[in-house]
């Protein structure tokens, strides 16, 4: 795959113009955003960017190439050459907001990149993401019927690297609010975008299933499962206990998440997350 076509430098998401107002509108709601410094990472030909600096933010983009876009906003900073697998090019604390719009499922180690993401915000700053929604109702009949998901529906092509392979790691919701929570992270709200007819059906036909499949999943743990085999044997019954409890709340919180109609409907998973430093059962309980 040529450089032009690294799924680093592609456009962002599906119906671009739409899908950017949609994922832009989770920032729209914030109060003082004014002179606010965000990350555009990764950011395309520059529609996102555009969306973000009408807002009134001061935006730093970034690109897999070294190239300056030709679309890319003036007003903009634009740095070059940025590999997110790799480690970011920024200082601790940089940014009050970072906007990943369909990126985080191209690099192949979402957890480098969202601790990436916690590392170069400031305290209390935010993270808007998007990335394809493997868990909506139409997605999870696919994956029934096909083993395969939504944003990744046909095998790739063997003769792709992958890092070059495009859609190959997309992050399920549960597993943001997990790696975001071990990072210090918080998701606060989810986003809707592009709701298709056969996801509303699938939706409305397998709901019950689909709440109670999310319901049993995530009621309990086992108490052995709370730590690691070395760790768990060296673990107090009170200590237990109190993990046990920290646990079912982070739970009880991802399966509000989950079966929200955003999570549910919704064709892209927008979320909204902040970066509150607490602890990861803390964080994961927000």
């Amino acid at each position: 795959m040529n450089a032009d076509a690294h799924p680093q430098t592609a456009p962002r998401g599906p119906g671009t113009g739409r899908y950017t107002l949609a994922v832009t509108s989770l920032w729209r709601d914030l109060p003082d955003l004014i002179g606010k410094s965000v990350l555009d990472a990764s950011a395309g030909h520059g529609n996102s960017t555009q969306a973000l600096l009408d807002l009134g933010m001061q935006v730093t983009a970034t690109g897999y190439r070294q190239e300056r876009p030709s679309r890319m906003p003036a007003a903009a900073e634009f740095i070059g050459g940025v590999d997110l697998n790799a480690r970011w090019p920024f200082p601790d604390g940089s940014f009050d907001g970072i906007h990943m719009q369909e990126v985080i499922e191209h690099l192949e180690n979402p957890a480098h990149a969202v601790r990436e993401c916690a590392r170069v915000l400031k305290p209390d700053g935010v993270l808007v993401l998007s990335t394809p929604n493997m868990l909506n109702a139409a997605s999870r009949v696919r994956f029934l019927l096909s083993g395969f998901y939504q944003g990744r529906k046909r095998p790739v092509s063997y003769a792709i690297p992958p890092s070059e392979g495009d859609n190959l790691y997309i992050p399920s919701l549960h597993l943001l609010h997990y790696l975001m929570a071990q990072s210090g992270m918080a998701i606060e709200k989810l986003g809707m975008a592009e709701v298709e007819v056969r996801t509303i059906l699938a939706g409305i036909a397998f709901f019950p299933f689909l709440f109670l499949g999310t319901a049993l999943a995530t009621t309990g743990i086992r108490r052995h499962d709370l730590l690691s085999p070395r760790d768990v044997s060296k673990a107090s019954p009170e200590s237990l206990d109190e993990l046990h409890v920290a646990q079912l709340q982070v739970q009880r919180r991802l399966r509000r998440l989950m079966c929200s109609k955003e999570a549910l409907f919704s064709r892209g998973l927008l979320l909204r997350a902040r970066k509150t430093g607490r602890p990861p059962l803390e964080a994961g309980a927000q």
